[in-house]
């Protein structure tokens, strides 16, 4: 994967914001309070991550810091959403709760429609698809979610936490049914925090490698 900003991964990736505080709200009647906690919203927190992308060998081609921001919030089919974006960087995106699934959307693009991104709570093992289309005519891509683990300790230069991991796996489906496993990406949720840690692999030579990490740094919680 080739290097990228903090603002492109706002629109091409938004499962690697989410919401940062320490009190979650009593739930409304979208808000799901296991779903709440690890993935918590208040208008005014705001998270600050290290991104670095690896090459194959391991090399370090990127590193940047940069502030996720809650910075306002609306009623968008019915739902209360907030607006997440890059501070000092145009645009946001739209994440809302419905039940215990976590959706977001990008209003700046007219071609965009809701993405699935989280559902919590699941069981251990199970699994969830979030994206599952066909492009290109046979070829299909789709996106699942499995919960790993849960009570998973990871240390970050905000803290020590207990997370929940989540792992996303996304597969091309060629005709006769060949799978091609192009990318894997591990997420970790802390209770009342939100994602600490993120780790994705890219596949190159009959190997998965390590392409890139999100690290949550430090927050500031309304």
């Amino acid at each position: 994967m080739k290097p990228q900003s903090f603002a492109l991964l706002l629109i091409l990736g938004f499962a690697l914001f989410p919401g940062c505080k320490s009190n979650p709200a009593a739930p409304s009647s979208d808000q799901n309070g296991n779903l709440s906690n690890i993935y918590p919203m208040k208008v005014g927190d705001s998270c600050v991550y290290r991104q670095q992308t690896f090459d194959v060998n391991g090399t370090s081609v990127q590193d940047e810091t940069g502030t996720v921001l809650i910075s306002g919030e609306e009623t968008y089919q019915g739902h209360h959403a907030y607006h997440y974006g890059i501070l000092n960087v145009p645009g946001y995106a739209l994440v809302y709760w419905v039940d215990s699934d976590l959706y977001s959307f990008d209003p700046n693009d007219s071609t965009s429609t809701p993405h699935m991104v989280l559902r919590y709570p699941m069981n251990v093992g199970e699994s969830l698809t979030l994206f599952d289309s066909s492009i290109g005519g046979a070829l299909r891509v789709k996106e699942t979610a499995t919960l790993v683990k849960t009570g998973q300790p990871i240390s970050t230069p905000a803290g020590n936490f207990s997370c929940v991991q989540f792992r996303i796996v996304n597969e091309y489906i060629y005709p006769q049914n060949i799978v091609d496993t192009n990318s894997v990406s591990d997420k970790f949720y802390a209770d009342g925090v939100g994602l600490v840690l993120g780790r994705d692999y890219q596949y190159a030579s009959s190997a998965h490698y390590l392409d890139g990490t999100f690290e949550l740094q430090s927050f500031s919680l309304k």
